[in-house]
């Protein structure tokens, strides 16, 4: 992973990850722990982005109501627009993170497990 911490963001550790895998790299238990504990803080800006995204949606469907457009074509004109492509995106990056933890969490049991000779 990288040293500099300033300049570590959720999507450079999923990077680095995903590169180390495409490359076919090994990566090590400590590695998997080591950018789940750094998703796992990170996470919760992640989590902060998905909830604005949320509201910059709810409020334009909102307007359209205002505007009289029906609920069914307030949500189809919502979720043609670029915010809720935006907002799926975000929702999908979460459980990406979500399912890295749970990956590596697995990943460092079963290492330990070795070391044990179980």
């Amino acid at each position: 992973m990288e040293s500099n911490l300033e300049h570590r963001t959720a999507d450079s550790v999923m990077e680095k990850m995903s590169e180390m895998a495409r490359d076919r790299n090994p990566i090590t238990p400590g590695l998997w722990v080591e950018s789940a504990e750094f998703l796992n803080v990170l996470r919760g800006d992640e989590d902060n982005k998905l909830a604005k995204l949320h509201q910059e949606v709810a409020e334009q469907k909102v307007a359209y109501l205002e505007e009289g457009k029906s609920a069914v074509e307030a949500k189809t004109r919502v979720e043609a627009g670029d915010t809720y492509y935006l907002y799926l995106k975000q929702k999908a990056k979460i459980e990406k993170i979500t399912e890295h933890i749970r990956l590596a969490k697995v990943r460092a049991r079963s290492a330990n497990d070795e070391m044990r000779g179980y």
